[in-house]
């Protein structure tokens, strides 16, 4: 099975466990903030590990693979930063700082590694 179809599987139900902890809970936030910490956080760590054992064939595929993990990752801790009981626009702040320096990261290393495949190709 191709590993886009995995990890939509995976999104669906996550997405029937979101609205079903919602309805169960009857919109209680509390609630639904310490469920979705968990669901999102676990999401992430299953979706990480089916990137190790069953890696994207090619290097954008990856790419796209560790977007959604961080992803993941960043609406878990939101989640958990809500329920907390963080203020939720400090909660976001937090977020968009942390996911602003993942972008930053991922942004030098592709140039890091673009330039070491420019400069293997010119015999430097």
């Amino acid at each position: 099975m191709h590993w886009g179809w995995r990890w939509a599987g995976i999104f669906v139900v996550v997405a029937l466990l979101d609205f079903g902890v919602r309805f169960a809970s009857g919109f209680d936030m509390t609630w639904v903030n310490r469920a979705e910490a968990v669901l999102l956080l676990g999401t992430a760590l299953l979706l990480w590990f089916l990137g190790r054992t069953h890696p994207a064939p090619n290097r954008r595929q990856h790419t796209i693979q560790l977007a959604i993990v961080a992803s993941f990752v960043l609406g878990g801790l939101r989640a958990a930063l809500w329920a907390a009981g963080l203020p939720v626009d400090r909660a976001n702040l937090a977020i968009a700082a942390l996911g602003l320096v993942l972008v930053i990261e991922a942004i030098r290393r592709y140039r890091r590694g673009a330039r070491r495949v420019a400069d293997a190709g010119t015999g430097a």
